[in-house]
């Protein structure tokens, strides 16, 4: 997937995010340094879950579905519909049931089924986990508050969701070129892009975020619906993102925008 622009983001690195839209970005603490317990770091926002959103169509990956698209199979398949088995020799299992070990079946969220094999969001960042630092709450930005103004008038906030990608250099050129700043929602290992702390040219893209004066944000760890994952893996989706983003630029975000 590659960067989306929305209609919202920051108008300088640390000035308050804007959120419009079914994107909501969620204001944890102020900048530079992240201070939030972990477990608070995750809102349940509101969703819609008529049969509109939930039936026919839904798309399961990305959310809580009334009716699973993957229908029973009675062959050696394997996932949820198949009596739960799994796939085994580290091979991942595909949204189709089947195992193998290429981004068919192992790209998150789309094509692999977690916790029936192996999945990229599996791999974790090298360093120190940040699931147990202290994070007193910094300045007046509560823990669940959602932002949907600017704190300036006239003005308007932009963010790009799901990268970084190949077209990041060059937004980040035409950002350059206006002296304009975004908010960057990054996903760290999602649809089969391979790790942003370790795949070129991923770290230096987001180093220079950074030196540019853009805000650096998290958009979990492999863009998951938090909805729709349970409580262990949806803190692994927040930390694994926040140890990427430390290995990269010796600090992690305060500020996400999930995925519901």
């Amino acid at each position: 997937m590659v960067d989306a622009a929305h209609n919202m983001g920051t108008v300088g690195a640390q000035q308050t995010t804007a959120q419009s839209g079914v994107n909501r970005a969620l204001a944890l603490a102020q900048l530079p340094h992240p201070n939030l317990p972990i477990d608070k770091q995750i809102l349940e926002s509101s969703r819609t879950n008529t049969d509109d959103y939930c039936g026919g169509g839904c798309q399961f990956a990305y959310g809580k579905c009334k009716t699973n698209p993957i229908p029973p199979t009675r062959n050696d398949k394997r996932g949820p519909r198949n009596q739960g088995a799994t796939c085994s020799d580290n091979q991942c299992c595909s949204i189709e049931g089947n195992c193998g070990t290429t981004s068919d079946y192992c790209a998150d969220p789309g094509n692999c089924l977690l916790e029936y094999g192996r999945c990229d969001s599996d791999t974790t960042p090298a360093g120190p986990s940040t699931a147990d630092v202290v994070r007193p709450l910094k300045g007046p930005i509560t823990y669940t508050d959602e932002i949907f103004d600017c704190v300036q008038d006239n003005v308007v906030a932009l963010s790009y969701d799901d990268g970084p990608s190949g077209y990041t250099s060059e937004i980040l050129d035409i950002l350059k070129e206006y002296e304009f700043q975004a908010t960057f929602f990054i996903s760290g290992n999602n649809n089969g892009r391979g790790a942003i702390n370790t795949t070129s040219p991923y770290p230096d893209l987001i180093r220079r975020m950074v030196a540019e004066g853009h805000q650096v944000a998290s958009h979990t760890w492999s863009h998951y619906s938090l909805l729709g994952i349970t409580h262990d893996p949806r803190i692994s989706q927040m930390v694994k993102n926040e140890m990427a983003l430390n290995n990269i630029i010796g600090m992690w975000p305060t500020y996400e925008t999930s995925i519901f």
